[in-house]
């Protein structure tokens, strides 16, 4: 169990007082007693020498009665038990070697008394002997005095120290217990008020009029509390400013701010904030009345008494702090009867603490923003004067914290207007049929929402000026969409005067009462726009006061209608969503006109494809075409070894038979063996042709288009033979020397056989056209070579077909490898031959197709074309 400080202080107090008691009541008797025994004792010491001396000296003087007087000495003493006088003898023994000491009572007073010559002293009795020495007789005077008038000394003592413990004991409590009061009354005081304020408690204080340390930590710990108080209110103000989410809270920071100045003892019937607003160049003035707890915000121009907080009026000076003025109502100071008109409009008249009509003493606290007053309190004490100014920086602090939020909140608003426009302005772009206009309507509905603009009603209306009519989209007062309609300009005179407005860019507004609402919602029924009242109005009563706001734009007007008219802040809201709604619905009628446009672009394309695929088809034929004398050619041969082989063993045929009638086996096996012969070199040949024609008909149809391993080598050189004797057999004059340089270890690679040799084919036809144009216009000194090769470098194969023809001209070689281009004269090629063969080798073979060239125009003595085919080795 925890002690007091009452208990502590009591206990410390009892303790010294118990000690004090206990040294009174034991050791002070004690030592008393002690002291009266010692006296005592020596007292009856100097009655025995002083008897024995007596004694010596009458014995010595032979005068026995002086013995008597010597006893005389102590005979009338009431203490005396006995006084005796005893001899003392040594005694030897026989042989002389040895002796004892016997002591004999001579004489004792009162006669009768037994005495003990060896007795002791003990609590009844004290015994003292003293000798002497003499030449009559050598012995000692014993005396024995009773302590019983010692031991009574001694109750009498312990008697006096238990009433003196007593007293001191009675006082040391009471000294105790007003020492414990005295002290434990303002410590615990000082207790309970810290623990009240330790709770929250800053009420609370400690009356204590003493001077010293206990006086002096009251007065300190007042102190405190007020530090604390003061600390307080400024928290409390400052976590009402952080706490503040939007500019509009500004008016309870203020309460709070208010509340806490009386609670921090500024008692006066009025205070007022006074804040320089940069935007308006005006002060702004919160005036609190105190007697109805009521804050009114005014606005002023730049007061004159006030004006030194400002420069120029753009910027505010540097806080001067504290400053007192008085205000008279007879002045005739313009910005002091502004300031008693201000205070007439926000406090009582009445209030008995204000009078109006006389000199108001002001209390101001300079800032930054502005100042703190306290209006109609007696001058301020320099405490005050000092916590004044402390408010006025929170105060201060809690205005920039109003304006990062007012500019916060621009910024926001900015913001939302921004996300609100590109939110119309991706829907609406997003609309592609005319059923999407029917989002037009919520979605500006939303938007207006969003943009905090005050309306009940919405729409839009889009003017045809070609057509001289107006779509016009509108809401419902719930927000949902009505629908859309035309109508005529001239249907209505608001439309009338909607057009007239629109073609000067200007905002019309109007005022409609019910009547004029109902008015207009009849002529839409008779127009057969919508069906009855309640479809336009819903389950709404029609307003009995609307004001229609019209915003202009580039298509039309964009409408919002509102129970009181728009403010100039609000209509520039509305203004930038119709200037964003153009723009969108600008890009919505250029997507209409683009999807029409697209449709006839695809017609045009289909109609292109067609046609490409009749060319593409021609140039397959007629590269097909080219080869048909080659292809004859070559069929040609082995058709000749067939029928040869067939006359040759038909005639066999008929030797062996007169053979076999002969019986002639030798000739026989002979002829059948060669009839064997030629039946393989039939087979031979009729397989040769046989693989000419699939190949040629692999060549001509678009079939498996997967890609197999194929022998390059033998492909190139099949189709450079069959270009050859195709051109041959189209031009009997034409020869031309041929090239070929296969390289033997080339790999199989897997390609689309029938692709590649439609390149092969290309390339080589217009190989042996050049040199069989240019060997027209140079004689017989010019002889046309055609070269073919291939190589296997780095895993690539390159396939080269050269000509030394003329060359293709610099200005056009670029262009070789575009569809449609051409440099045959019109009616010899399609322009597709090399535009498909580099398609085949790039995007359908991963390979690469180029030219290198040489013409006369670069001064070259030789001239041709080399095109190169690289291919991948997979």
């Amino acid at each position: 169990m925890a002690l007091t400080v009452k208990s502590k202080i009591l206990m410390t107090v009892l303790s010294v007082v118990l000690m004090f008691t206990l040294f009174i009541l034991f050791y002070f008797p004690s030592r008393q007693e002690r002291v009266l025994l010692e006296n005592y004792n020596e007292e009856i010491e100097n009655f025995a020498n002083s008897v024995a001396l007596g004694v010596k000296i009458a014995l010595t003087e032979q005068n026995f009665e002086g013995v008597e007087t010597a006893i005389d000495f102590v005979r009338d003493d009431h203490r005396l038990e006995f006084v005796s006088l005893i001899q003392i003898d040594t005694l030897r023994n026989a042989a002389d070697d040895s002796y004892s000491v016997q002591k004999t009572v001579f004489k004792t007073f009162p006669e009768g008394v037994k005495v003990d010559v060896n007795a002791r002293s003990n609590e009844d009795f004290i015994y003292k002997s003293s000798s002497f020495s003499t030449p009559i007789m050598t012995g000692e005077v014993m005396l024995s005095f009773s302590t019983q008038e010692i031991v009574a000394s001694m109750e009498q003592i312990r008697l006096t120290s238990i009433l003196a413990s007593l007293i001191v004991f009675g006082i040391g409590l009471g000294i105790g217990f007003m020492l414990a009061r005295n002290i434990s009354g303002p410590v615990l005081a000082l207790r309970d008020a810290a623990k009240k304020v330790g709770e929250g408690d800053l009420s609370q204080s400690v009356d204590n009029k003493s001077t010293d340390e206990i006086g002096e930590l009251a007065v300190a710990f007042n102190k405190m509390v007020k530090k604390l108080n003061v600390e307080a209110a400024m928290e409390k103000i400052r976590t009402r400013t952080i706490a503040m989410q939007e500019s509009s809270e500004w008016q309870e920071v203020m309460q709070v701010f208010f509340k806490q100045m009386r609670h921090l003892g500024f008692e006066a019937p009025a205070y007022r904030v006074v804040l320089w607003d940069m935007h308006s160049g005006k002060w702004n003035y919160w005036i609190y009345n105190a007697d109805t707890n009521q804050i009114t915000r005014l606005e002023s121009s730049l007061d004159e008494r006030m004006g030194d907080l400002s420069g120029s009026g753009n910027s505010v000076k540097s806080p001067k702090g504290y400053v007192a003025y008085t205000i008279s109502p007879d002045s005739g100071i313009s910005s002091e009867q502004e300031f008693l008109n201000q205070l007439k409009e926000a406090v009582d008249n009445e209030s008995p603490d204000l009078q109006l009509e006389e000199s108001i003493t002001v209390g101001m606290a300079e800032t930054a923003s502005g100042a703190l007053e306290v209006i109609g309190a007696d001058n301020l004490s320099s405490a005050n004067q000092e916590l004044l100014q402390r408010l006025a920086e929170v105060m201060d602090q809690s205005h920039t914290r109003l304006l990062d939020l007012e500019k916060s909140e621009a910024q926001a608003l900015e913001s939302h207007k921004q996300a609100a426009l590109d939110r119309i302005r991706g829907e609406v772009a997003s609309m592609r049929s005319r059923d999407d206009l029917n989002k037009i309507i919520p979605l500006v509905w939303r938007e207006l929402t969003t943009l905090k603009v005050p309306f009940t009603r919405c729409g839009v209306f889009i003017i045809h000026e070609k057509d001289h009519t107006i779509t016009c989209f509108l809401s419902m007062p719930d927000g949902k969409a009505l629908g859309f309609f035309e109508m005529s300009i001239e249907d209505t005179p608001l439309t009338s005067r909607l057009y007239e407005s629109w073609k000067e860019s200007k905002i019309y507004t109007e005022h409609w009462n019910e009547e004029n609402f109902l008015e207009w919602t009849n002529r839409l029924i008779e127009l057969n726009h919508i069906d009855d009242q309640e479809t336009y109005q819903g389950s709404a009563k029609p307003p009995k006061s609307l004001d229609l706001h019209f915003v202009p734009f580039e298509q039309g007007l964009l409408y919002v209608g509102n129970k009181n008219p728009l403010q100039e802040e609000n209509l520039e809201l509305v203004d930038s969503l119709a200037q964003v709604f153009s723009v969108a619905f600008a890009r919505y009628e250029d997507f209409k006109k683009l999807e029409r446009a697209k449709n006839a672009v695809e017609e045009t394309l289909s109609e292109l494809k067609s046609a490409q695929s009749q060319l593409v088809l021609s140039e397959k034929m007629a590269s097909l075409g080219e080869l048909t004398a080659g292809i004859a050619h070559e069929i040609q041969n082995p058709l000749n070894f067939v029928n040869n082989f067939s006359e040759i063993s038909t005639e066999m045929i008929s030797e062996l038979d007169e053979e076999i009638e002969n019986k002639n086996y030798r000739e026989i096996i002979f002829i059948a063996n060669d009839l064997r012969k030629n039946l393989e070199k039939i087979n031979e040949h009729g397989k040769r042709a046989s693989s000419i024609v699939k190949g040629m008909l692999e060549h001509s149809r678009d079939g498996n288009r997967e890609k197999e391993f194929c022998d390059i080598n033998n492909l190139a050189d099949e189709y450079l033979r069959l270009a050859y004797h195709g051109l041959r057999a189209k031009d009997k004059s034409f020869n031309a020397k041929i090239s070929v340089n296969l390289d033997p270890s080339l790999p199989k690679i897997k390609v689309v056989a029938q692709d590649i040799s439609r390149v092969l084919l290309n390339l080589i036809n217009n190989a042996f056209y050049a040199v069989s144009e240019k060997a027209r216009t140079h004689g017989e000194d010019y002889e046309p070579i055609v070269m073919l090769s291939t190589e296997y470098v780095n895993r690539r194969i390159e396939i080269r077909v050269k000509d030394n023809g003329p060359g293709i001209p610099e200005e056009v070689a670029d262009k070789i490898f575009q569809p449609f281009f051409t440099t045959k004269p019109t009616g010899k090629g399609t322009g597709l031959g090399l535009s498909i063969s580099y398609d085949i080798v790039t995007k359908g073979h991963n390979g690469k197709l180029s030219m290198i060239t040489e013409t006369a125009q670069n001064g070259k003595a030789e001239t041709g074309t080399e095109f190169v085919i690289v291919l991948p080795v997979n």
